[in-house]
């Protein structure tokens, strides 16, 4: 079974595993700073961190930030970062279905009124991205 969810609590240590896949070296040592940031992430009502859960593990993610914005009719826009699927799930849409997840939040976002551009960076390719998903900015990682 498939699931997409914003991260809880209990996510942490299955996120940074899975952000070997994208970027890091290793895992962050767990202190108070890493502690401090994590529990800012979840009490930030703008800061979404969607994750595909398949089968009880979270084999996929990506981050998606509501950022208030004095132009285009003063409507927000999403930034989208930190796309990521565990390398042996690739292939099976689950970066697509937490990108769609993130367009659903930023359209909901503040009475629809979000600007629809999102900034995308992860390993993710313009071909696997949702189509009404308009890319200012990618790279890949490794």
């Amino acid at each position: 079974m498939t699931d997409i969810r914003e991260a809880h609590e209990g996510d942490l240590d299955a996120l940074l595993e899975l952000y070997l896949d994208l970027h890091e070296q290793s895992i962050p040592e767990h202190d108070g700073r890493l502690r401090d940031t994590w529990v800012r992430i979840l009490a930030d009502p703008d800061h979404h961190l969607i994750v595909c859960e398949h089968d009880g593990d979270i084999v996929s993610s990506c981050v998606c930030v509501i950022i208030p914005n004095l132009t285009r009719g003063v409507r927000p826009y999403a930034f989208v970062e930190n796309v990521v699927t565990r390398a042996d799930a690739r292939g099976r849409s689950y970066a697509t279905a937490c990108l769609n997840h993130a367009k659903a939040l930023a359209q909901q976002h503040r009475q629809d009124r979000v600007h629809p551009v999102a900034v995308v960076r992860g390993r993710v390719t313009v071909s696997h991205l949702p189509p009404s998903i308009s890319v200012w900015h990618r790279s890949t990682a490794r």
